[in-house]
């Protein structure tokens, strides 16, 4: 199983988004992205069939899905959209209202306890929303803790890039969206590739290969004295994408092949799970221990330079500490037995 849709994205985000931010603001990159939704949505309504297959079939279908809507864990589900919607929120707020502050905290403490809801739920529930079983199967829990470690320094890096090299060398925005493209150029690049050669090296190998890059993350923060340390910065920027890219098709793969042929919804919804929560706790906390940085030294209003620069040390460590533990996760996978894995799908086909 391949990903090379996930970093196309990024790439096309960063080549259009620097230059339209330069020339007409930052509002007309709203705008731009209301036109790409509208565009999205009149292709989905004329490329995508109304419906498959005969009168019958979907008459049979139709009573399925309503079967099985009924039989869904109502309970739980609306338990862990609280639950991540609470994190989220706290996450965004806690830059603003302070971390201690009574909504801020309110906030994670509801999501402590709808979590708890839905692990209740998860194991009394007739038709739980992820079965528990899953839960005691390591090639289904590490793959999530693997995503969700490693977005969180990769996303994290991803979002300080632009200010580390805006506050602290002082570049143009044009100037930083052409070295930020070069990390998910090399992403998009990379997990096609990488999809194949898992199935050469094994999962477990390729994941261990591709969970080291918050390493790189962290020498990737080393302020280079000259402007050949900018252009090598570009290159580390490549190897963390593409460490990423390696690392992300092995995760899709051994979870994919712990679940049911019709439960690769389950799999997927918890994957996304996993690297959304990563992404938004990866950008806020990483964003405001920077800014707690600035603000105690009293740099607000100060000038690019070595001082604005050293604020960026910190938080790229703690990026690259929380990566190690998805590196940590990897260690525990294992790869796909070739064999096996076709069986496995002959029987639930």
């Amino acid at each position: 199983m391949v990903e090379p849709r996930r970093g196309r994205g990024p790439v096309i985000g960063v080549s259009l988004g620097a230059p339209i931010i330069a020339t007409f603001g930052w509002r007309a990159l709203f705008w731009f992205q209301l036109v790409l939704i509208v565009v999205a949505f009149v292709v989905v309504s004329i490329v995508l069939p109304k419906r498959r297959g005969l009168d019958h079939e979907e008459a049979e279908k139709k009573s399925r899905a309503r079967r099985e809507f009924k039989e869904m864990d109502w309970i739980g589900s609306w338990s862990l959209s609280i639950a991540v919607t609470a994190v989220m929120l706290g996450l965004s707020i806690g830059p603003s209202v302070g971390w201690t502050s009574v909504w801020c905290l309110a906030t994670f403490v509801l999501s402590v306890v709808m979590t708890g809801a839905f692990v209740h739920r998860i194991r009394t529930a007739e038709h739980p929303l992820i079965p528990a079983e899953y839960f005691h199967r390591r090639n289904f829990v590490m793959p999530m803790v693997l995503r969700g470690a490693a977005n969180f320094a990769y996303f994290g890096a991803f979002f300080l890039f632009p200010l580390l090299m805006e506050q602290g060398y002082g570049y143009s925005i044009a100037h930083v969206g052409a070295l930020a493209i070069a990390r998910p150029i090399t992403f998009s690049l990379c997990s096609p590739i990488a999809g194949y050669v898992a199935v050469r090296i094994g999962e477990r190998v390729s994941a261990i290969a591709g969970a080291t890059f918050p390493h790189g993350v962290a020498r990737a923060l080393r302020p280079p004295a000259t402007e050949f340390g900018h252009v090598g910065r570009r290159h580390r920027a490549r190897a963390v994408g593409s460490r990423h890219g390696v690392a992300m098709p092995s995760t899709s793969s051994v979870m994919a092949n712990e679940v049911k042929t019709n439960e690769f919804g389950v799999m997927s919804a918890a994957q996304m799970l996993a690297m959304q929560v990563g992404e938004v706790a990866g950008i806020q906390v990483l964003e405001t221990v920077q800014q707690a940085l600035v603000r105690r030294h009293g740099l607000i209003h100060a000038k690019p330079g070595p001082a604005l620069l050293n604020t960026f040390h910190l938080p790229f460590l703690i990026g690259a500490c929380v990566g190690a533990l998805g590196l940590f996760a990897s260690l525990f996978m294992r790869s796909i037995p070739r064999e096996r894995s076709k069986k496995t799908l002959v029987r639930d086909l």
